[in-house]
C-alpha cells in the first residue's frame, strides 16, 4: 500500500461543460436543489408528504405536532444540504446560501443541549435513545448529518454545521466504544464510519477516527449486538419485517475481516465497505485492505448487473447468492450503485489502479442516471432491467417496482442521494498525486489541477458516448517535469493516442493508466477510443440471461422499449454477427446516439385462438416487428445456418460464408437456377460463421479430408493459402468458360494460380475517385480537371489553402491509394520470380509521391486511417475532408454511413501519372466463391454458382441489391439497370456511376501479388506498421520500406 492515496481536485476548480452530462448537472442547481426544498417543506401538491422540515420545527419546540415520516426521516434535509454544498463549491449562489444558512440554523436549534441530534426520537420516544441500534438508524442519521456538514464547511468556510455535528460526533465518541460505561455496540445501518473519517480529516481530531475504527473492528465479533440488543425489555420494534433477524442482513455475521462475499442489505454493504477502504488506508492495514478486494471482487464478479446495479432482491433489498441476477424483479437500489460508486473511487484511489473505475462509471452513467427523469422531477427508487407495467401488483414479487418514475417517496432517501452525486461529479473525474493528473472520466471540462510542483490547466472535449473522439490540451504552470496518466477503459479493446500530432507508441501502462511523461510545455493530446455498439453475453452461471444479450457502446447500456419496437420485446431474436448501424440524432433526448439492427420476431398470427400451450413448433418467425422504420429496428434478417425451402427432388449444397448478406443472395439465386433447370434443382444449406472461425474450419477440414461444404467464400488476402501447396479447391476454369468473354479478366486472375481458375469473383472493386463537387466547388476546383496525380496535387494544394480543411486522405490502414498507384506504375511489392521487393525504385517513388502531397497538405491522415472506417464517415460526412480515393463498392458505404453527402458526391476516373495508360485503376478487395474439390456434387455445385456469381442475372442483382460493380460487364451497358431513377445508389450520386465503368472498362489491372501467399504478410505490414511510420511518424521512406523489408524476409524465411 502506498504511503499517500491519490487526491480528488476541489470541486471549485472544476468547471463541467460536458454534452451528455450537462443536461443532468444542470438539474442540480436549475430544478433538483429547489424542487427538493419545496417537498422538504410540504409545499408542493400531488407529492408525497416529507414533513422534514417540519419534523425540526416541532423539535425545536417551535411548532405543535407529531413526527412524521421513515425513523431516518433527517437525511432528506442531509443529502439535500450536502447537494447544496456541492453546487455553491462550484458556483456561489448568494440566495442558496441563505436557505442552507436558515436550515442549518434550525437544525441547531432543534439539537438537544447535550449534542443528540435526531428528530424521530426527540419527538417521538426520547427514551429509547439508543435502545434500537438495529432500526433506529441514529447513527445513519448521524453520519449522512456530519457528511453534510464536512461539506458544507468545506465549500463555504462556515462553521455553524461543523460545529453543531462535532458537538454530536462527541456525544457519539463518549457513547460509543470498548471502556466501561459505553456501549459496545455499532449501527445496524452502516454511515457513521465514514462520516467520523472524513469529520476527522477536517478538524485533525484523532478520537473520531477511532469510533470509526472500533465501529468496524467490533462488528460481528462474538455474541451478536443485534440479537442481544432484541432481548433487552427497553428494546421496542419499528419494523415488523425485521422479526427473525438475520446478521447477514447488516453484515454483521461475522467480523469484517472475515467476510469473503456480498451479504445483506446492499446500501449498508457498500457504505460499510467504504469506511473499511477509507480505514485500511489510514492505519495502513493490508488485512483490511484485502478483505476489501475479496469483497470488491465478489460483488462485482458474481453479483452485479450490467449496469453497474447491485442488490437483486426486492425482498429486504439485498444481496442472494452468486449469479442471481434477475432482469424483471431486481431492486438495483440507485443509493446501492452510488455507494458502489464511492467505494470504488477509494478503491482506485488507495491502489492506483484504473480498474476500479470501470465499474465506477458504468454505474454512473446508467443506474444513477436512470433513477432520475430528465426534467429532474421524478426519479426511480429502484432499477429493474426489464419493466412490464402489467404485472407492477401490489402484494406480488414486483409490488416494488413502479413502471413510470414517480414525483417523491415515503422513503426518499435516492432522489437528494442523486442530486448530491450530480453535485459532486467533478470528484470522480480526476485524481493527483506529486506530480501526476490522473484522467479517470472523459467527460469534457475545463479544471486546473494543482500539484505538488507547478499546476496544471486541462481542458477536455470529449465525445466518448458518440464517436469517442477526445480532445484534451494541457497547459503546465511552473517548473517541474509532470505527467498525466490516462484511464483505458475495458471495453476499449483499440485506440489511439497523439501527442502534438504525433501517434504514442510503447507508452507505459501501469494498471490501466496510460503513462504520457515529461509535460513542460503545452501539450495537445488526441484520444480515439474505439467504441462500437456491440452486442454482450452474461456468464453461463446467470442463468436469468442464458440465450440473452445486451447492447452495449462504451460505457452506456442500451435498451429496446415497445415504443420502437412493438409489443412483446421478449420475443424478439437477433443475429450478434449482424453489423450495427449507429446514427447520432442531436434532436433526440438532448443528442444521443441511436443504434439499428434487425432481427427476428416469433409470428403469433400463427398461434391457435386462445391457446396457452401447444404440442405442435409453431416456431415461424413473422417478416419484422410492426415499425419498419423503427430507431432500434427489429426487422428480419437471416443469421447462422438456413435451408433452401425446394419443392421436389433436390441435390443438397453445403455453402460456408461469413457475409451474411450473400446467405440472402444466394438464395434468391438458386431460386432463379431451379426455375431454369428443374432437372438440376438444388437446395442450399447456408451457414454464415465469423471471419477468422470459418476460415480456420476450411483449413481443418480440406487438411483431414472431412467435414468440408461443398462451396465456400474466401476472402481475397486469405485466397493464397488454399492455392499453396495441395490444392483442396476444384479449378472452375471450364465453368467459367461460357462467361469468361465478359468477364474482368483481371478479377478472375486474382483467384488463380497456373493458368487456372479456382474462385468466381463477386465483384470487380474498380478503384475510382469520389468528389465531394458542392465543397470543391466552393474553394473554386473543377473536379473533371484532374486528370494526372500531378493535377490532384495541385487542387488538393489549392483547397487546403482555401479552406483549411482536408481534400483526401494519407492512408495508413489500407492501401487503397498505394496499390492503384504502385499498378499504374507497372511495379509491385514481389519481383518477377516471386521475391520480395519492397525497396525498389518505383514502389519508393509511389509512397514518397504520397509524403509529397501529405508534406504539401494536398493529403492528411484520417481517423481510423482510411475512408472504409466507421471513425472516418464522420469526418466526410462533416465535409472536413472532400475526396477519397476508393474500389467502387464504397458506394454502399455513402449511402449507408454518409448520408448527408447525398446529391454531392461525384464518381470519376482515378488520377493517373501519364506514363502508362493501359493501366489506369485496378479491382480492390473482394471475396471469391470456391467450390471444394472432394466434393461429390462439385460439378453441379460449379455449375450452379458460375451462374451465381457470373450470369447477367445474378450481376443485375449484385448492383441492384449491394451496390457493387458487377464482374460481368455485359450489363454494364444496360442503361434500364444502370441509370434506372428508383435505384438507391442512382439517386444518391451526382453522376452516373456507371459512365466512369465505362470509361475505365478496358483498362482494370491488378497486382500479381495478390495470388501470392506472401500478400497476406505484406498486407499486414504495410497497414500496421509501414504507412504508419511514413505518415504518421514522418520515418523517411526508404527507411520505412528496408525496416518492413527485413520484418518480412525474417518472416517468410527469405534471407
Amino acid at each position: 500500500m502506498d504511503d499517500k492515496k491519490l487526491k480528488t481536485v476541489p470541486l471549485n476548480k472544476i468547471k463541467i461543460s460536458d454534452q451528455f452530462w450537462n443536461r443532468y448537472i444542470h438539474l442540480v442547481k436549475d430544478v433538483l436543489i429547489p424542487y427538493q426544498w419545496d417537498i422538504l417543506n410540504d409545499r408542493l401538491p400531488d407529492v408525497e408528504t416529507s414533513h422534514c422540515i417540519e419534523n425540526f420545527k416541532i423539535a425545536a419546540g417551535e411548532t405543535d405536532g407529531d413526527f412524521e415520516g421513515a425513523v431516518f426521516q433527517d437525511t432528506d434535509v442531509a443529502k439535500w444540504l450536502e447537494a447544496v454544498a456541492y453546487s455553491l463549491a462550484a458556483e456561489p449562489d448568494e440566495h442558496l446560501s441563505y436557505l442552507a444558512d436558515k436550515t442549518i440554523n434550525l437544525i441547531g436549534r432543534a439539537q438537544c443541549e447535550d449534542g443528540y441530534l435526531n428528530t424521530y426520537f426527540t419527538i417521538k420516544d426520547p427514551s429509547k435513545r439508543w435502545t434500537n441500534l438495529k432500526e433506529g438508524h441514529e447513527l445513519y442519521t448521524a453520519g449522512h448529518m456530519t457528511e453534510a456538514a464536512v461539506a458544507y464547511y468545506k465549500a463555504t468556510g462556515k462553521t455553524e454545521f461543523l460545529d453543531i455535528m462535532k458537538k454530536f460526533a462527541d456525544l457519539i465518541c463518549k457513547t460509543f466504544g470498548p471502556d466501561e460505561g459505553q456501549i459496545h455496540g455499532y449501527p445496524g445501518h452502516q454511515e457513521i464510519e465514514l462520516a467520523l473519517i472524513r469529520l476527522y480529516h477536517v478538524t485533525g481530531e484523532k478520537k473520531y477516527l477511532e469510533t470509526a475504527k472500533y465501529f468496524i473492528d467490533t462488528r460481528g465479533v462474538g455474541e451478536n449486538y443485534f440479537l442481544e440488543e432484541e432481548k433487552r425489555p427497553e428494546y421496542k420494534q419499528i419494523f415488523p419485517e425485521f422479526a427473525g433477524y438475520d446478521p447477514r442482513y447488516s453484515q454483521s455475521h461475522e467480523p469484517v475481516r472475515e467476510q469473503k462475499t456480498a451479504e445483506g442489505h446492499a446500501v449498508r454493504a457498500v457504505y460499510m465497505y467504504c469506511a473499511m477502504a477509507d480505514l485500511a488506508y489510514e492505519y495502513k492495514d493490508k488485512e483490511l485492505l484485502d478483505a476489501c478486494k475479496t469483497l470488491w471482487e465478489d460483488m462485482t464478479k458474481r453479483q452485479m448487473y450490467i449496469t453497474g446495479s447491485i442488490g437483486a432482491s426486492g425482498l429486504l433489498e439485498r444481496f442472494t447468492t452468486d449469479y442471481d441476477l434477475p432482469n424483471n424483479c431486481n431492486y438495483s437500489e440507485t443509493c446501492a450503485s452510488i455507494g458502489l460508486a464511492l467505494f470504488g473511487r477509494r478503491m482506485a484511489q488507495i491502489t492506483k489502479d484504473a480498474s476500479y473505475m470501470d465499474v465506477v462509471e458504468r454505474a454512473l452513467y446508467n443506474t444513477l442516471l436512470s433513477g432520475i427523469a430528465q426534467d429532474g422531477k421524478s426519479f426511480f427508487y429502484v432499477n429493474p432491467l426489464e419493466v412490464w407495467p402489467d404485472n407492477c401488483i401490489d402484494r406480488t414479487s414486483k409490488e416494488h417496482v413502479k413502471p413510470v418514475r414517480q414525483k417523491w417517496f415515503g422513503v426518499a432517501c435516492c432522489p437528494p442521494n442523486i442530486a448530491r452525486t450530480l453535485a459532486s461529479m467533478g470528484q470522480y473525474i480526476y485524481f493527483t498525486d506529486k506530480n501526476t493528473a490522473y484522467v479517470n472520466l472523459y467527460i469534457s471540462n475545463e479544471a486546473q489541477i494543482e500539484l505538488e510542483e507547478g499546476a496544471l490547466k486541462i481542458q477536455i472535449e470529449s465525445d466518448l458516448t458518440n464517436t469517442g473522439h477526445i480532445r484534451m490540451a494541457i497547459t503546465p504552470d511552473g517548473e517541474g517535469e509532470h505527467r498525466l496518466a490516462l484511464r483505458i477503459p475495458d471495453y476499449v479493446k483499440t485506440y489511439t493516442i497523439k501527442r502534438d500530432g504525433k501517434i504514442l507508441r510503447n507508452a507505459r501502462i501501469s494498471q490501466s493508466y496510460l503513462l504520457i511523461e515529461d509535460i513542460k510545455e503545452q501539450t495537445e493530446i488526441e484520444i480515439d477510443f474505439e467504441v462500437p455498439a456491440k452486442f454482450v453475453r452474461a456468464n453461463p452461471n446467470v442463468r436469468e440471461d442464458a440465450g440473452k444479450v445486451a447492447l452495449v457502446k462504451g460505457p452506456l447500456v442500451y435498451c429496446l422499449e415497445e415504443t420502437d419496437n412493438g409489443e412483446n420485446l421478449p420475443s424478439i431474436f437477433v443475429n450478434t454477427k449482424q453489423e450495427l448501424k449507429e446514427t447520432f440524432e442531436s434532436e433526440l433526448l438532448g443528442g444521443v446516439t441511436t443504434i439499428r439492427f434487425t432481427g427476428k420476431k416469433l409470428n403469433m398470427d400463427t398461434w391457435q385462438d386462445g391457446a396457452l400451450y401447444t404440442a405442435t413448433m409453431l416456431l415461424g418467425c413473422s417478416a419484422g416487428s410492426e415499425k419498419s422504420d423503427s430507431k432500434k429496428s427489429s426487422k428480419s434478417e437471416s443469421g447462422g445456418t438456413t435451408e433452401m425451402k425446394v419443392d421436389g427432388d433436390a441435390t443438397t449444397i453445403n455453402v460456408w460464408t461469413f457475409i451474411e448478406l450473400h446467405q440472402k443472395f444466394y438464395t434468391e439465386m438458386a431460386k432463379k437456377w431451379n426455375e431454369e433447370h428443374p432437372d438440376k434443382k438444388v437446395k442450399l444449406v447456408l451457414s454464415n460463421m465469423q471471419y477468422d472461425d470459418m476460415h480456420n474450419k476450411l483449413s481443418l477440414a480440406l487438411e483431414s479430408g472431412k467435414g468440408a461444404p461443398d462451396v465456400v467464400d474466401i476472402e481475397l488476402g486469405k485466397f493464397p493459402s488454399f492455392t499453396n501447396g495441395k490444392i483442396g479447391l476444384m479449378d472452375l476454369t471450364d465453368a467459367i468458360a461460357p462467361y469468361k468473354d465478359n468477364v474482368v479478366e483481371s478479377r478472375l486472375d486474382i483467384y488463380g494460380k497456373d493458368g487456372k481458375y479456382y474462385g468466381f469473383p463477386t465483384h470487380v472493386g474498380t478503384t475510382v475517385a469520389f468528389y465531394n463537387d458542392d465543397l470543391l466547388k466552393e474553394a473554386g476546383i473543377d473536379y473533371t480537371t484532374i486528370k494526372t496525380w500531378d493535377d490532384f496535387k495541385a487542387a488538393g494544394v489549392k483547397y487546403h489553402e482555401k479552406t483549411g480543411k482536408n481534400f483526401a486522405c494519407a492512408e495508413t490502414t489500407a492501401q487503397w491509394m498505394v496499390n492503384l498507384m504502385l499498378a499504374q506504375k507497372g511495379t509491385d511489392y514481389l519481383d518477377k520470380d516471386g521475391n520480395l521487393d519492397l525497396t525498389n525504385d518505383k514502389v519508393v517513388e509511389v509512397l514518397q509521391y504520397i509524403k509529397d502531397m501529405q508534406d504539401a497538405g494536398a493529403l492528411a491522415t484520417v481517423a481510423g486511417g482510411q475512408p472504409d472506417n466507421e471513425e472516418a464517415y464522420p469526418e466526410y460526412n462533416s465535409g472536413n475532408f472532400a475526396v477519397q480515393i476508393m474500389p467502387f463498392w464504397q458506394t454502399s458505404r455513402f449511402t449507408n454511413y454518409m448520408s448527408d453527402l447525398e446529391g454531392k458526391i461525384a464518381i470519376a476516373a482515378p488520377p493517373v501519372f501519364g506514363d502508362n495508360d493501359a493501366v489506369k485503376t485496378i479491382g480492390g478487395g473482394g471475396t471469391g466463391t470456391a467450390v471444394v474439390k472432394s466434393s461429390k456434387n462439385a460439378d453441379l455445385a460449379a455449375e450452379v454458382f458460375a451462374y451465381i456469381k457470373l450470369s447477367e442475372d445474378a450481376n443485375k442483382e449484385v448492383w441492384n441489391v449491394l451496390g457493387f460493380d458487377p464482374v460481368n460487364t455485359s450489363v454494364w451497358t444496360d442503361t434500364d439497370l444502370t441509370q434506372n431513377p428508383d435505384n438507391q445508389f442512382v439517386k444518391y450520386f451526382k453522376t452516373k456511376p456507371f459512365d466512369t465503368l465505362l470509361e475505365l472498362q478496358d483498362s482494370i489491372g491488378g497486382l500479381a501479388s495478390y495470388t501470392s501467399s506472401k500478400y497476406p504478410s505484406i498486407n499486414n505490414e504495410f497497414c500496421t506498421t509501414t504507412l504508419n511510420n511514413i505518415y504518421e511518424e514522418g520515418m523517411d521512406v526508404k527507411d520505412a520500406l528496408k525496416q518492413s523489408q527485413e520484418t518480412l524476409e525474417n518472416e517468410f524465411g527469405d534471407k
